[in-house]
């Protein structure tokens, strides 16, 4: 018995140096124990309050950094309130922000695009009865030209196409 004291005082005293030591693996008695050791001099290092305070600040900081990791909107907009004007938008929350990108995203070809689709609309129904299938046609070629997935996607094309037909006539049956 007397053999382990120094093995186990070592031991500590290495957790202790390499601020590995974690309280939470010990019960109150022996943080006590652990605690007296320190304050003789027997074990070089800080008091156990502190290395308990320490050992809960750095628990808390790598609980957030997960937390965040998981959902960074959420993190960021904790204990902020739109009513209080401590965030404004539309939707402050990961999955309005998603929305509101998705939404974007599908926005931004329609306003890119704005003078051409103007300009499409203003043709005579005979030049706009066309332009869906030959859109429809080019996605079928683009499709056809991937390596390795294109001739198993040959169908696409009269598919795109009858779906572009089909397009172009309700689109010009709009305008008669």
């Amino acid at each position: 018995m007397a053999e382990q004291v120094p093995n186990v005082i070592g031991s500590l005293q290495n957790k202790l140096n390499n601020q590995s030591f974690n309280p939470q693996e010990y019960s109150n008695e022996q943080l006590q124990v652990i605690d007296g050791l320190l304050e003789q001099g027997v074990l070089k290092g800080p008091r156990m309050g502190e290395i308990v305070k320490t050992f809960s600040e750095t628990q808390r900081t790598i609980a957030k950094e997960k937390e965040f990791a998981k959902d960074p909107l959420a993190v960021a907009l904790e204990g902020k309130s739109v009513f209080k004007g401590d965030v404004t938008g539309l939707i402050p929350t990961r999955p309005g922000a998603e929305f509101v990108g998705d939404i974007t995203g599908s926005l931004i070809p329609y306003i890119r695009n704005k003078d051409l689709l103007v300009n499409s609309l203003s043709k005579p129904n005979s030049a706009q009865g066309t332009l869906f299938t030959k859109g429809a046609l080019e996605l079928a070629d683009y499709i056809e030209k991937i390596p390795g997935l294109g001739k198993k996607l040959k169908f696409t094309r009269s598919v795109l196409g009858s779906v572009g037909r089909a397009t172009d006539a309700v689109v010009s049956g709009r305008y008669q």
